[in-house]
């Protein structure tokens, strides 16, 4: 006789268990045989409800833990949110609501959620990022950096509103207008806080040697965005060049330089200068992308040091003032890109003989560039750094820390960043002179804080540092780490550069901070786009979990499709 299956009540069923596995202590992380295993998935924005994309991110994961668990290793899986950002901001402006205050909602609400997830995940270590006791060790890593000459001010192209005077997000670009006033967004060369990861380019290269496990198109990516090529610099006349194939320059019949580039000083062309006016209105990633290549004479010629030919020079928005010197010797008859502007502008084709010698220094030159971490917006990290007239600028004495974040701020752009709209938080005394001063208005992007809070996690409460370095010498590098591909270019090359910071420190002994590298799938909406709160296309999985369990819900996440796929 076939026993009779009772029908299964998941609301009476699973809070039950999920109770008892949490006063029991059952998936507390212990560190008992040093068997340990390092499950880690990137910790989400707090953005409200949580959807089945984050299920999707975190379920596979879970079970790998628990396979890793009952396999006998000491798991550690912890979770956090990255709680700073923009969309609290643009929250606050259009909603009426603090920052603060809807972020910290959101977190409580998607805590509680996730425990309906019935993870194992460990909350007892756990890294909110917006809060002092974490961005504390934000500025300490920042004043660390600046005393090593890895942190800096400098000058690079932003998001210009001209009627605002301010920096604008891409998200605050509308149409190619500021969002606020509707004036037309320009480019603009604005003073601003970078990292020197430059300096560290040949170390973050990936090559046969590194044992880390990560996909063949991460590091392929990473390696074509850090993009390092060996070459010649190559003087025609007052025009510097770059070039990796100084064995073509008898062929080079034009240059073509960036609309920034210093040539372009004492042109007086009204055209010319319509053209460079034109281009400032572009991103540089328009720039980068436009297939359809605009150009203008500057009206002046070059000299080509091996054929002693006069060829003219160029404007061309596609050139980036960033790489190289700004500036490119273009050969049609090699290079495809020349030949496609060359036709354009019936330009000359001149054959190379692929054996020319030129003199030139030898250089060696990366795409990537140093790292702007300084935003104009309030939601973030406050730069430590006081400016003081007669001083300078002059860190914020580690025993000050944090420099916390003040509660009451004009959000709305008005020709400062918004924490210069609180004067009192602003102005405070020099730690040198004592002398009137004001504070850094600029707070860090938030990338900052997803370089290293997997650091944190391992020692949540740790007060002497931003984290405990005997526990991380147990626990790190992580063992897996799961996340989203979009993170290739950013998060996670900003997390190899921090890592090598710290071991140049003397903080860690490792060169990888991960092990390997899962990346995960997306789940798309009913639309057909990517879920995701800020389109409105979300499903959420409580209505299912209500219904048939939470076990239902991740049996089936984890059947959909494999872990990489898009569906």
């Amino acid at each position: 006789m076939k026993a009779k299956i009772k029908k299964y009540f998941p609301n009476e069923i699973e809070p039950k268990w999920q109770d008892k596995w949490e006063k029991s202590g059952l998936y507390k992380f212990n560190l008992k045989n040093n068997k340990k295993y390092y499950n880690l998935v990137e910790l989400p924005y707090p953005s409200g409800d949580l959807h089945l994309g984050h299920w999707f991110a975190f379920v596979p994961p879970d079970a790998h833990a628990r396979y890793k668990k009952m396999s006998g290793f000491d798991v550690f899986f912890p979770n956090g949110f990255d709680a700073f950002g923009l969309p609290a901001e643009n929250a606050a402006i259009k909603r009426g609501i603090h920052p603060k205050d809807w972020t910290m909602k959101n977190i409580e609400t998607m805590t509680s959620q996730f425990k309906i997830m019935g993870t194992m995940i460990d909350w007892d270590f756990t890294v909110i990022t917006c809060l002092p006791e974490f961005y504390k060790w934000n500025q300490y890593i920042f004043l660390k950096m600046f005393e090593k000459a890895v942190a800096y001010r400098g000058k690079a192209l932003s998001n210009w509103c001209p009627k605002d005077k301010t920096v604008l997000a891409n998200e605050h670009i509308e149409a190619g207008k500021c969002w606020r006033c509707g004036t037309e967004v320009i480019q603009q060369e604005v003073e601003q806080w970078f990292l020197k990861i430059t300096d560290y380019a040949d170390r973050l290269i990936w090559d046969d040697k590194t044992k880390a496990d990560w996909p063949k198109q991460v590091r392929e990516g990473q390696n074509n965005w850090i993009g390092r090529s060996e070459g010649l610099l190559i003087k025609f006349d007052e025009i510097e060049v770059f070039t990796t194939r100084p064995e073509t320059i008898d062929g080079a019949s034009f240059l073509v330089v960036a609309p920034e580039h210093k040539f372009l000083e004492d042109i007086d062309s009204k055209d010319v200068l319509d053209y460079i006016e034109k281009s400032k209105k572009k991103t540089e990633m328009q720039r980068k992308e436009d297939r359809t290549k605009s150009g203008i004479f500057t009206g002046k010629y070059v000299k080509n040091p091996v054929t002693n030919k006069d060829i003219p020079v160029w404007v061309a928005d596609y050139v980036l003032a960033g790489y190289g010197t700004g500036a490119i010797m273009a050969v049609p008859f090699a290079d495809e890109r020349d030949l496609e502007f060359a036709k354009k502008f019936n330009l000359p084709i001149e054959k190379t003989s692929f054996k020319a010698r030129p003199e030139g220094t030898k250089m060696i030159n990366y795409y990537l560039r140093d790292w702007s971490i300084s935003r104009q917006r309030y939601w973030g990290t406050p730069v430590p750094i006081i400016h003081c007239d007669k001083c300078g600028m002059v860190p914020v004495p580690e025993s000050e820390l944090p420099i916390e974040l003040p509660y009451d701020v004009d959000y709305m752009p008005k020709g400062k960043p918004p924490l210069a709209s609180n004067e009192q938080w602003l102005n405070t005394k020099c730690p040198k002179c004592n002398g009137e001063a004001k504070r850094d208005a600029e707070t860090l992007d938030t990338f900052f804080d997803s370089a290293w809070y997997y650091y944190r996690y391992v020692s949540p409460d740790y007060e002497k540092g931003p984290f405990d370095k005997e526990k991380v010498a147990q626990i790190m590098p992580v063992d897996v780490y799961f996340g989203g591909s979009e993170h290739t270019l950013g998060h996670t090359l900003y997390a190899r550069f921090f890592t090598k910071f710290f071991k140049d420190l003397g903080m860690v002994d490792f060169d990888e901070f991960a092990l390997k590298r899962v990346q995960h799938g997306v789940i798309l909406g009913p639309d057909g786009n990517r879920m995701s709160k800020s389109k409105g296309n979300v499903v959420s999985p409580d209505d299912v979990v209500k219904e048939y369990g939470s076990d239902t819900v991740r049996l089936y996440l984890c059947f959909m499709m494999p872990y990489e796929a898009t569906s």
